[in-house]
């Protein structure tokens, strides 16, 4: 059987993708269909991620050899990458595209987030990148808004194939006293792209109206003149005693923290489908969210958390209250979201998924290439 290249950008950093892409690396090593194209960037972190460095071209001109080389000692008749979402990644990702199509193979891309922004615009760039996409054996989705959004664009390729993630046995427990805080948590990027001084100013209304809460955070920063500006309004506000930073958190020490919090928070201006949000919902934990992306295919407005509107201050402090006040809707969301997690988003349910998408898509460009090659009688 002809392999398939799976090019995984493997942590660090720790983003949701480089996770990701460490399960699928350490799932398909054992089978001998897939060959294994790392590609990890030690020096790069999220607060220089995007930015363009002699290192970034120079590490684009070794991963294009390398994969050159794999394509001539392999010959995959398919190439999977997780597709960049802004135009300069996007560009370079198309060059690994048309060097899989000189070689004979197929490329099948990932929408990891909500949108390609650069198709938003009328320019050069969005169309060539409708030109590329098109061409795509198929693209990875999160979900059925954002196939619909590619579809409006004219790329008809998507597929819809949920994420997954490993959880222990961790089962979040309604705060047993009154004088034990309700804490809430946050998992990602402190960026203003998540919603972070949203949250952080939803916080500072309930703990300035004396409701027993903390906002507990795992994460890196954007950049340090965001965190000194965060920072900086939490101390002035007197908020501090409120608010744990627990920084970039992985393995046990990350579960430490989802098993002491009781509701997850993540009010993104832009998602795909975060993990952070299965990840609550595996420990039972009710979610506050926003319907952009991926997230309303997953979270029922009153059944598995609460949706609100992006960058809305009052709403999301309504929300928290409403879970704090209110211990029965607690419990029913915690039941809801545990047997979602199960029927949905476990990692073995996600292993199988991602595997049955790329051979679908093998499935798919065999069928192109042996039409192209009929001759009619």
């Amino acid at each position: 059987m002809r392999k398939v290249v799976l090019m995984l950008k493997t942590p660090p950093p720790f983003g949701g993708g480089e996770v990701q892409a460490g399960w699928l690396a350490a799932h398909f090593c054992r089978d001998d269909t897939y060959v294994i194209f790392k590609m990890t960037h030690t020096r790069q972190s999220r607060e220089n991620a995007g930015i363009p460095s002699l290192r970034r071209v120079l590490e684009f001109l070794y991963d294009e050899i390398r994969l050159a080389l794999y394509l001539l000692k392999h010959k995959p008749v398919l190439v999977y990458k997780n597709t960049g979402h802004g135009i300069l990644n996007f560009i370079r990702d198309s060059v690994y595209f048309w060097t899989a199509r000189y070689a004979g193979a197929s490329f099948m891309g990932e929408l990891a987030g909500e949108r390609f922004h650069f198709l938003d615009a009328n320019g050069i760039g969005a169309r060539y990148g409708r030109f590329v996409l098109s061409r795509f054996s198929s693209i990875r989705v999160l979900g059925s808004n954002i196939a619909s959004d590619l579809a409006a664009k004219g790329i008809n390729n998507a597929h819809i194939c949920d994420n997954g993630v490993p959880v222990p046995d961790i089962r979040v427990r309604y705060p047993d006293k009154l004088e034990q805080p309700f804490r809430v948590l946050f998992v990602g990027l402190h960026s203003p792209s998540k919603g972070f001084d949203i949250l952080v100013n939803a916080m500072g209304r309930l703990i300035q109206n004396d409701i027993n809460c903390e906002l507990h955070m795992i994460g890196q920063w954007h950049t340090r003149e965001f965190q000194t500006r965060i920072q900086n309004l939490i101390e002035s506000r007197g908020w501090s005693s409120g608010f744990h930073f627990h920084g970039l958190t992985t393995g046990e020490d990350k579960w430490r923290v989802f098993a002491q919090c009781h509701a997850l928070a993540l009010p993104s201006l832009t998602e795909g489908q975060p993990l952070c949000i299965l990840e609550a919902l595996g420990c039972g934990m009710p979610v506050i969210a926003t319907p952009v992306g991926g997230i309303p295919d997953m979270i029922e407005e009153g059944v598995h958390g609460f949706l609100i509107t992006p960058a809305n201050e009052q709403l999301l402090s309504d929300a928290i209250s409403r879970l704090i006040y209110n211990r029965d809707m607690w419990t029913h969301m915690s039941e809801a979201n545990r047997r979602l997690y199960l029927s949905r988003f476990t990692l073995d349910r996600y292993l199988k998924s991602f595997a049955a998408c790329i051979q679908r898509s093998v499935s798919q460009s065999n069928s192109v290439k042996k039409e192209a090659v009929e001759v009619p009688r």
